[in-house]
């Protein structure tokens, strides 16, 4: 009790000192060093899954090759954490990236990475699938969405009801590019070859779709996009049978300088506006925001910084937009920026800072993630600059104004309202 006390005081003091940084960061997290993307999702059963890629010791200098692949487990709305299982190396390949997680309405959680060839063999990856049938306690891999000769980039992957998945990815050969979509009926055993989308960019060169995101949108409309390496461009498509199939290509003209982009959609199937954000994958850049107030048909877009990188967001219960996105600021120094829209995403609060950086190292990943929790909150699963590149877990209000229906049983301090004016109130468990 005392200890708790001691903990609550401190973060009282300093919120007097700066109430914009106020935030309940969680006391115990996930704390894995040298990592380079993640992404988090909250099971039916409120408990939390992430996955993380990790750097081998000697750093980033190898690219793909010999990182590996953690997943981590939390039960008490992300306070503590438990390594689950882990994925590197194997006869074969030297490495085990990118990877990324859904889950079913029957609770089975499901991992897509991909598997890369060491350098003196060819430039070759493959997909692999993990599953976990009990709350993600185990895994085992699951399936081979794709085993050919060439280059397996940037999945995602999204579920329906009934066994359904769905997976897209980007493919290079030695001289193109395409994006690949795919579908599964018997929940991830075996996969379907549904469609393939060209980029716009003369002779789809090398390297040029990039990216691809699936997300879900009013009436089950399945969404999907892409960036390009070589065109200021955007590719979007949407599907109203389950990706059975789908609309002709739409080109989303952005400014000169959006090349190189990754996208990730933001939207609810309870809703028809979507957004999207788009951002430079391994280096420092613009950050995108695109809005569509009409499912896709019409977009809009917008500068969120003019040097950033792993840009993610959510939309609520509500329909309000809620961005996360690493920003470089003056000095050379970063910050974890959060900016919200209560408008559809036609207008953005000002830029809200959430973590402060001495420095920026944002060259290394393409992604990190912001849910919204069973709980109300917002979750951000984040790389932590300033600690050796540490795996964070970050907790805060919507909008920054207040703290919803937590659980009485976390451990996670509980600080609000923010931003504060004449006091803040810190509640701890006794």
């Amino acid at each position: 009790m005392l200890q708790k006390t001691f903990i609550c005081l401190v973060i009282f003091l300093c919120s007097l000192f700066d109430l914009s940084y106020a935030q309940t960061n969680l006391p115990d997290t996930i704390n894995h060093k040298r990592v380079v993307e993640l992404q988090t999702i909250q099971l039916p059963t409120k408990t939390y899954v992430s996955v993380l890629m990790v750097d081998p010791p000697g750093g980033a200098g190898l690219g793909y090759y010999d990182r590996c692949m953690y997943i981590y487990r939390s039960t008490d709305n992300g306070a503590n954490w438990d390594s689950v299982y882990y994925y590197g190396g194997g006869a074969g390949f030297h490495g085990t990236a990118d990877p990324i997680i859904t889950s079913d309405n029957q609770g089975n959680v499901y991992v897509v990475a991909m598997r890369v060839y060491p350098l003196d063999e060819s430039f070759k990856a493959h997909l692999w699938t993990f599953r976990s049938t009990n709350d993600g306690i185990s895994w085992s891999i699951h399936s081979n969405p794709y085993t050919d000769n060439e280059f397996a980039d940037y999945p995602s992957i999204t579920t329906l009801d009934n066994n359904m998945l769905f997976l897209s990815y980007s493919i290079y050969t030695n001289d193109s590019s395409y994006i690949t979509f795919k579908r599964s009926t018997d929940g991830g055993l075996n996969w379907s070859n549904v469609a393939t989308f060209n980029t716009f960019s003369v002779n789809a060169q090398y390297f040029a779709g990039m990216g691809s995101n699936l997300s879900w949108t009013m009436n089950n409309r399945l969404c999907l996009s892409f960036g390009d390496n070589t065109i200021p461009f955007i590719s979007f498509t949407s599907s109203q049978d389950s990706g059975k199939t789908w609309l002709p290509l739409q080109s989303i003209a952005m400014p000169t300088t959006a090349t190189f982009i990754t996208t990730k959609i933001i939207s609810s199937k309870n809703f028809n506006h979507m957004g999207m954000i788009a951002c430079h994958p391994h280096g420092e850049s613009y950050v995108y925001y695109l809005n569509s107030l009409n499912g896709g048909n019409t977009w809009s877009n917008v500068v969120l910084t003019s040097k950033g990188a792993y840009g993610d967001g959510v939309m609520d219960n509500s329909g309000n937009m809620h961005l996360i996105y690493n920003e470089v600021k003056p000095g050379g120094k970063g910050q974890l920026t959060y900016r919200y829209s209560v408008d559809n995403g036609q207008t953005f609060s000002a830029p809200l800072p959430l973590i402060n950086w001495a420095s920026t190292v944002f060259s290394k990943g393409e992604y990190q993630s912001v849910i919204l929790g069973d709980d109300g909150l917002l979750h951000v699963t984040y790389v932590d600059w300033n600690d050796g590149n540490k795996c964070k877990h970050l907790v805060f209000a919507p909008m920054l104004n207040s703290i919803l229906d937590i659980d009485n049983k976390s451990s996670v301090p509980k600080i609000y309202p923010i931003p504060a004016q004449d006091y803040i109130n810190v509640v701890c468990d006794k």
